[in-house]
């Protein structure tokens, strides 16, 4: 598009011999070049989108295989919950339910 300015500035509204400002301007103001730039800008957007969702898989993936060497590696121990803590639970859990239901008949 500049090459095309250069060659027939007068077509484009210029000077016969533009300056190097004007040539920027009127290459900046056309139709093609507007669109060839929305097309760029969003073609840069999608890049850093897709930049940033891998690196936070690449991290997720790196979180995963370190929670499964823990695993492997037997670092985190087996739950015995006796039957005696689990009744204690629930009648804290029914003596919780019966005060508010007591309080919202006040």
């Amino acid at each position: 598009m500049e090459l095309r300015v250069r060659k027939d500035p007068v077509g484009y509204g210029l000077e016969d011999k533009p300056k190097e400002a004007a040539i920027k301007a009127v290459v900046a103001e056309t139709k093609q070049v507007k669109e060839a730039y929305d097309e760029f800008l969003q073609a840069y957007a999608y890049d850093k989108t897709m930049a940033v969702a891998e690196k936070t898989m690449e991290g997720r993936k790196t979180m995963l295989r370190l929670e499964g060497d823990l695993w492997l590696g037997e670092y985190y121990s087996t739950t015995n919950i006796r039957e005696e803590q689990v009744n204690r639970f629930k009648e804290k859990s029914s003596d919780l339910k019966n005060r508010r239901k007591r309080r919202v008949k006040k």
